[in-house]
């Protein structure tokens, strides 16, 4: 095979020729990946066209075809990058190979008994324990399989009393996965004093050869590459060292799939006085795996590991930051967005955006924004504080609107005011009659989108007195309100009046058996006021069509309006 130097791109055909070249040399895939000091999961990846390998790993594969196994090695690596011109190499032919039946039957048989066993989880759901020498407590046995298992992307907190067996747990998790084959590379972290422990129950208990690592083997080589970096146990101070952390950000470091941090109170975060989040270098690494980024961008990976497990047997240690800081590292975004939810729903805290505000309610979707904020619950308003003396902004001489008191409200506090809070003040003073809804006022209570239509004025005790006319020396009561009345209102036109009156028959009818009555509110708008004939003459066509007895038809005479406007009304 000629090479030269120049630019140079990895043949599409790579995977196959990777597979070739081990089986012309007889080689596994754990033994090419000593050689070429990777693992063997991402030779097999290479196999598979799920990875390319780098330019300095392809030229000693590419080699390797025509020089063999010693091209492999490190110290015949050349140094210039090259791009092949010919390739001249014989391979096993893409058939199967011949079976000759002249091997060793024991040899054989153990082969066969170990690739049966690598299948042994499809035909038990708990084959982990039958290959561990332990015997799981059912505690153990409902978190691994009941919840842990379950769940494709694993982010847990095991939060088990102390001497509940969260190792055992953990093995047991870890042992189920790779014989499952759903993961294949774990980095265990517990405080420096446990490491020891971890390795050792890992190691007799579940078979499972996890290698130590310390600061010095960062200081020559990664210690996070290679055929032996899979399965990896690393005190969280040295993995948070400098020198240790930063040899995750290498290329050639591939992603690892289950980071299991022991006593994950220790990964600790807090909120001072002024509300700003401190976090320690611990805590920092927790988050590079979990995936969240930071501001310094020393402590932020390319990748993160889809499966996060946390162990402790005090998660709470009583202060609430802390314990969401936890949480927010199995799921940043939600945690974050259900933990304001609530908070906003049980009047812990009140939102506020730019154009709206929320406070014992559901927060609509797209609201949680960079533009909203969290503050305190607001303070309750006074019912006095909406009467016109206090708040005239409001009010139109007696009248007003529920939401222009909102508006008001929130203009004089300088914020967007929640409903609730103005609809209890309103309410408050709705009992207090200090205020009263007028007669062709919208339901009450309501939410914010109908306030514009809830009318409301002073009680008459409390209203000025109506301009002097001479058709205004009658103010009839206003109708009691009682729990079984049903009152149905709407102003008509006169020639809605005349259709009204095509189905009163029919609306009789409906009502056989109730008793119903028809209020009639005759309204004459005019500036100036009518003349007094037009007034007697309309009074006079009322009489005949009154059914009350006379003295009480007596009473149909016209009134000012109370708002000292021009406009009479009868009844």
């Amino acid at each position: 095979m000629g090479v030269v130097a120049g630019q140079y791109m990895i043949p599409s055909d790579f995977s196959k020729r990777i597979k070739r070249l081990r089986q012309k040399l007889g080689l596994s895939r754990k033994d090419l990946a000593e050689l070429l000091d990777v693992s063997s999961t991402l030779v097999k990846q290479w196999e598979s066209g799920r990875l390319q390998p780098s330019i300095q790993e392809w030229q000693r594969i590419a080699l390797a075809e025509s020089g063999g196994i010693s091209a492999l090695k490190k110290n015949n690596l050349r140094q210039n990058v090259f791009r092949e011109t010919e390739i001249r190499y014989e391979t096993e032919p893409d058939i199967a190979p011949t079976i000759d039946f002249a091997a060793n039957p024991e040899a054989v048989r153990t082969a066969v008994e170990g690739i049966r066993l690598s299948y042994g989880h499809l035909f038990n759901p708990t084959f982990a324990t039958e290959i561990s020498r332990i015997e799981p407590l059912p505690h153990q046995r409902i978190a691994v399989y009941d919840h842990m298992l379950k769940q494709n992307r694993l982010r847990f907190l095991l939060a088990d009393d102390a001497g509940a067996g969260k190792t055992i747990m953990t093995g047991l998790y870890i042992r189920e996965m790779l014989t499952r084959r759903l993961i294949s590379r774990v980095l265990i972290v517990p405080p420096a004093g446990l490491v020891g422990n971890w390795e050792h129950e890992m190691r007799n208990l579940f078979n499972l050869p996890f290698r130590i690592i310390t600061s010095n083997n960062a200081r020559s080589d990664n210690p996070f590459t290679g055929p032996k970096s899979d399965l990896l146990i690393v005190s969280v101070d040295t993995l948070a060292g400098e020198r240790m952390f930063s040899r995750l950000h290498e290329a050639r470091v591939t992603p690892y799939d289950l980071a299991a941090f022991d006593e994950a109170h220790k990964l600790a975060a807090d909120r001072g006085a002024d509300f700003y989040m401190r976090k320690t270098d611990p805590y920092r690494l927790a988050e590079a795996f979990a995936g969240i980024p930071d501001e310094d961008e020393k402590w932020s990976l390319a990748w993160s590991c889809p499966h996060l497990l946390l162990l402790t047997a005090t998660p709470h240690m009583g202060k609430d930051f802390p314990y969401y800081c936890l949480w927010r590292l199995l799921e940043p975004g939600d945690v974050v967005d259900v933990a304001i939810q609530a908070a906003v729903k049980e009047k812990k805290l009140w939102l506020t955006s730019e154009t709206a505000s929320f406070f014992a309610e559901d927060i609509p979707a797209g609201v949680l924004s960079d533009n909203a904020y969290l503050q305190a619950p607001p303070q309750p308003v006074p019912v006095k504080d909406i009467l016109p003396e206090n708040l005239p902004e409001a009010w139109s001489g007696e009248t007003t609107t529920a939401l222009e008191i909102s508006h008001a409200l929130s203009t004089k506090v300088g914020k967007m005011l929640p409903w609730i809070t103005v609809r209890e003040a309103i309410d408050g003073a709705f009992r207090s009659r200090l205020i009263e809804r007028t007669d062709d006022s919208g339901g009450w209570p309501c939410g914010y989108e109908n306030a514009r239509f809830v009318k409301i004025w002073l009680p008459r005790e409390q209203a000025q007195a109506p301009v002097s006319s001479p058709h205004s020396d009658l103010h009839l009561p206003r109708p009691s309100s009682k729990p079984s009345l049903l009152v149905a209102q709407a102003p008509l036109r006169v020639d809605e009046v005349q259709d009204l009156a095509d189905h009163i028959s029919e609306i009789a009818k409906a009502a056989i058996g109730l008793d119903l009555k028809l209020s009639v509110r005759i309204e004459l708008a005019s500036t100036p006021p009518p003349s007094e004939e037009v007034v007697a003459r309309i009074n006079q066509l009322l009489q005949p069509s009154c059914s009350l007895p006379p003295a009480l038809c007596a009473h149909a005479t016209w009134r000012s309006s109370r708002s000292g406007d021009s406009t009479p009304s009868g009844a």
